[in-house]
Order: C-alpha cells, then sequence, then structure tokens
C-alpha cells in the first residue's frame, strides 16, 4: 500500500503542519541518526543548518508553489549533511490548514565531485601544480596589483632537457615519476 511505498524510499520524507511541526517521518531519517517516531511533534527547524528555514518555508507557504533547494540538514551528530530539498505545500482537506511535504535527497557525494572537478580544473591531475588556466589567472592578477601598487614579481620557469627521450626510452610512467619529482 502507499503507506509501504513511502516508508521505503531511499529519500528522507517529512510531513509537517503550518507551523512546520513535522507530523510523519520515513525510516531514511535513519540516515540522519534520528528515528521517525521520535520526530514527530518536533519543528522542521531542527533538521536544517540554513538560518534562513523558517523565511524558507514561510515563503512556501505563502506562495504554495514547489521549490527545490540546496541546504544541509543537522544530524543528531551535528554533521551537516548536504541535501536536496524539495518542499511543497499542500491543502489539507479535513482542515483549513495546510501541510508541508519534504523529501531530502542526499547530495554529499556529488558535492564532493563538484568540489574535485572544480579543483581538477585548475590543477595537473600529475603534479597537483596550477594548470595553465590557472597559472594564467594568477598572472594576471599579479600584474593588475603590480600596476596598482607600482611593484613588480618574479616567475620562475623549469623546462626539463630531453624529456621526449625520457619517454621514449623509459616510458610514460618513468615521464611522469620524473614530473611528480621535478613538481
Amino acid at each position: 500500500n502507499m503507506e509501504q511505498i513511502l516508508e521505503h524510499l531511499p529519500n528522507i520524507l517529512l510531513i509537517a503542519d503550518n507551523n512546520f511541526i513535522i507530523q510523519k517521518a520515513n525510516k531514511a531519517v535513519k540516515t540522519l541518526g534520528y528515528e521517525p517516531a521520535k520526530l514527530m511533534g518536533t519543528s522542521l527547524k531542527k533538521l536544517f543548518a540554513n538560518v534562513d528555514c523558517e523565511i524558507f518555508f514561510k515563503q512556501l507557504l505563502t506562495k504554495k508553489i514547489a521549490v527545490n533547494f540546496e541546504m544541509n540538514a543537522v544530524a543528531t551528530s551535528g554533521a551537516k549533511l548536504p541535501v536536496l530539498l524539495n518542499a511543497t505545500v499542500f491543502d489539507n482537506v479535513h482542515s483549513q490548514s495546510p501541510f508541508i511535504i519534504c523529501l531530502l535527497q542526499d547530495i554529499g557525494e556529488r558535492k564532493k565531485m563538484e568540489i574535485e572537478l572544480a579543483r581538477l580544473a585548475r590543477y595537473d591531475f600529475l603534479t597537483n601544480l596550477p594548470n595553465r588556466m590557472l597559472l594564467t589567472e594568477v598572472i594576471e592578477r599579479e600584474i593588475a596589483r603590480c600596476q596598482r601598487t607600482n611593484s613588480g614579481f618574479g616567475l620562475i620557469l623549469l623546462d626539463i632537457d630531453k624529456f621526449k627521450e625520457v619517454n621514449d626510452t623509459f616510458g610514460h610512467p618513468a615521464g611522469d615519476c620524473l614530473l611528480q619529482e621535478t613538481a
């Protein structure tokens, strides 16, 4: 039945009243260290690290639209877990008060990958040195600083003589090792 489906969702499901008091929580809240039954009767604000979450939920009730929002959920340990919050307001047919349905998806792994991709976009994966794009940004920033402060800066460039021969003779792993040691 529908109750079992909601209970076994991999994402956290919370249903709250218009005062932000949790009326229902599925067992996925255990990923944050909470017991579903113990969350009932507590405020949604307890689960979110964002100080503006009350403003967010009040606007949600006023506008009555579905929203997706990235924020941090707070585990019982105090750890912050990045989540995608999908929140929707529904009118309650049994009373005058609407209720809020929140679906929280753990985006921690995605956030780690975004950080790693941002790092890889700016640093060489082999040497972990700034790549050409980052080096250009740094040099341009230094030139602008020097123009503002009427000062100078130094830049050292290294060239490994006969590097192609190292790769051709000993193979690319040896060339990679040489680059790493030089870096």
